[in-house]
């Protein structure tokens, strides 16, 4: 009789396990976002804005990252908008509004977007990492070239102005320390 009331509970335990990691697939700590494909596609799909910016990551997405806005009454949820469960293509709804990404694989490595000007598309990206204890860093490239426009490989931070559609953020080891074995 008691082996029921086990396997009843050991089944409702497993069930719950099984849930919650369905339901929080992203790391912990990291933003709380949802899909929004129709969100996505009206501000970076085929017909939309040339001039609103876009973004896609090469290696670590936003499941994986800290979305803040400098405007802290920002619903984060309903501004970001995230193409699909790989989390690496995403837009913001207002482009003028400047965040950061803080990568949590890496403890340090951040993306900052500001000085947004929707007459020609341009805007500002600084990259920055604060150490190369574990081997990481971070490079952004645009839709302009195969080259790396911005990259802490031999310096903690880089900026300069974007007047690019899109942009690419690359999050990687680079060798350098990495424990990970990436």
């Amino acid at each position: 009789m008691l082996a029921k009331p086990k396997f009843i509970i050991v089944t409702v335990c497993l069930a719950l396990v099984l849930m919650s990691s369905v339901m929080s697939a992203h790391y912990p700590g990291a933003s709380d976002l949802d899909i929004n494909l129709n969100g996505y596609e009206a501000l970076c799909g085929k017909d939309s804005d040339r001039k609103h910016p876009c973004f896609t990551h090469w290696w670590i997405g936003l499941d994986r990252a800290v979305v803040e806005f400098d405007n802290k009454a920002i619903d984060v949820r309903k501004e970001v908008m995230v193409k699909d469960d790989h989390w690496t293509d995403f837009g913001m709804k207002d482009a003028s509004e400047p965040f950061s990404l803080t990568y949590l694989d890496t403890n340090t490595a951040q993306l900052f977007y500001s000085n947004y000007n929707p007459v020609d598309g341009c805007y500002d990206i600084e990259v920055s990492i604060s150490t190369y204890v574990r081997g990481w860093r971070i490079w952004v490239s645009d839709e302009i070239g195969d080259d790396r426009d911005l990259d802490t490989q031999n310096g903690l931070s880089s900026k300069t102005r974007f007047c690019t559609k899109w942009l690419h953020i690359h999050v990687k080891p680079d060798g350098r320390g990495n424990p990970s074995g990436y």
